[in-house]
C-alpha cells in the first residue's frame, strides 16, 4: 500500500533539479514508475517528494550529434527499438531493449530507468509483512545479509539488460545538478555495492547517453531466464569483438545479474587470436571464472554459473556469423 507522498510535476530540467537540490533524500525521479511504483507499494521506498519527468520534453529524445548517438533518460524502450539509426547502427542495443520484461510494458519503460535501476534480492523485494518475520538487511538499515550468513556486505544482485550493452558501445553519461554537470564512463556509474548501487548523489540526475560510432565491432547481447518474457535476468551477457586482420584485435564481456554491479571482462589474453571455438571454449571459462552467484534470486548459483559459459558460446558464436 503506498504511503502519503506529494507528486512534483517540473516541465523543464531546471526544475528537476531545482527540486532535487532542495529536498535530496526526500525526493525520487518517476519516469515510467514500472519499477518504482511496485517498490513503494511493497514499502521498500516512501518518498515524500515524487518528481515526475514525464512532461520534461528536453529528457525525451533520440538524436546524432556528430558520428555519436545521444538518447536522452525519458526516451521510452518502444521508441528506441523502433528508431531507424538505433535498428541500423547498434542492433545490439535494440536486442537489449526487447529482452527488457514484456513488449506492452516498453510504451512506458524508459531507458533511463533501467539504468539507475535498484538491485534487487529475494530477502528484499517483498512485503512490509514478509520482511517484518526477518532480521532487518543492509538493504533495510540492518548490518547482514540474509542470501549469506555472517555477510559482510550486500549482496543483492543488479540485473539490468541494458547496461552491458552500454558499457560494451563504450557509452557515456551525464549527469547534472543544480551547479554542475560531468560525463563519465557508463560503468562508473555503479558502485558494485548492493545497498547503494549508484554513484548518483541525491540531487543529481541523469540527462543524456552517449553512444560512440560501432566502427568495425561485434556486439551481441544474450539473456537467460526462467520465461520467454517479463523476467529479469538470471543472467545476461553482452558480448563486444573487434576484428582486425581476421583476428581479434579487442574483446570485451559485460555480465549482468550475477552481482551487485555489472562485471566487465576484457583479458588480454584473448587479443592477437582468431575467433574460433578454441577462442571461444577460453573465453567461456574466463568468464565463468569471474562469476560469484550467490543465492537471492530465482534459480540455484550452480545452474548460474554454469550456464554462464553456455551463454557466452551462444553470444560469440553469433559474433562469427
Amino acid at each position: 500500500m503506498l504511503g502519503k507522498f506529494i507528486a512534483l510535476t517540473p516541465k523543464k530540467l531546471e526544475e528537476v533539479t531545482y527540486y532535487l537540490e532542495k529536498y535530496r533524500d526526500k525526493a525520487v525521479i518517476k519516469a515510467g514508475g514500472t519499477a518504482l511504483m511496485p517498490e513503494m507499494k511493497l514499502g521498500l521506498k516512501a518518498p515524500d517528494y515524487v518528481v515526475l519527468i514525464n512532461d520534461v520534453a528536453e529528457l525525451d529524445f533520440i538524436k546524432e550529434t556528430g558520428d555519436a548517438l545521444s538518447i536522452g533518460p525519458r526516451t521510452s524502450l518502444h521508441d528506441i527499438k523502433n528508431n531507424t539509426v538505433v535498428k541500423k547502427k547498434y542492433p545490439a542495443l535494440v536486442e537489449a531493449v526487447e529482452a527488457v520484461s514484456a513488449p506492452s510494458l516498453h510504451y512506458q519503460s524508459t531507458i533511463g530507468g533501467n539504468i539507475c535501476q535498484d538491485t534487487r534480492c529475494t530477502y528484499f523485494n517483498q512485503s512490509e509483512f514478509w520482511r517484518s518475520t526477518k532480521p532487518a538487511c543492509f538493504k533495510t538499515g540492518g548490518s547482514e545479509c540474509l542470501a549469506i550468513p555472517a555477510g559482510k556486505r550486500c549482496q543483492a544482485v543488479f540485473q539490468s539488460d541494458i547496461t552491458p550493452v552500454l558499457m560494451c558501445l563504450d557509452a557515456k553519461v551525464r549527469i547534472v545538478s543544480r551547479r554542475n554537470e560531468k560525463v563519465v564512463d557508463i560503468g562508473e556509474l555503479y558502485t558494485g555495492r548492493g545497498d547503494k548501487p549508484l554513484r548518483l548523489a541525491p540531487n543529481q540526475v541523469l540527462t543524456e547517453v552517449i553512444i560512440p560510432p560501432l566502427g568495425d565491432k561485434r556486439c551481441v547481447y544474450e539473456k537467460l531466464r526462467d520465461r520467454g518474457s517479463l523476467d529479469y535476468p538470471l543472467l545476461g551477457i553482452a558480448v563486444m569483438v573487434e576484428l582486425k586482420g581476421g583476428k581479434v584485435n579487442h574483446s570485451k564481456f559485460v555480465v549482468t545479474a550475477m552481482a551487485s554491479g555489472p562485471i566487465e571482462i576484457s583479458n588480454p589474453s584473448l587479443s592477437s587470436r582468431r575467433l574460433d571455438d578454441d577462442f571461444i571454449e577460453d573465453t567461456a571459462n574466463i568468464v565463468q571464472k569471474r562469476v560469484k552467484p550467490v543465492a537471492n534470486i530465482s534459480s540455484t548459483p550452480a545452474y548460474r554459473k554454469k550456464m554462464t559459459k553456455v551463454v557466452v558460446r551462444q553470444a560469440l558464436r553469433r559474433c562469427m556469423e
